[in-house]
């Protein structure tokens, strides 16, 4: 149950953890 819900997570929060730290870095660039 532990590793089900650990790797949905990660599954999860890969494709969308990217975008965000990209989208922050060219802040930051914009900045």
């Amino acid at each position: 149950s532990r590793t089900g819900l650990f790797g949905g997570n990660s599954n999860w929060r890969g494709p969308v953890w990217i975008p965000i730290n990209y989208l922050l870095v060219e802040s930051l660039r914009k900045y």
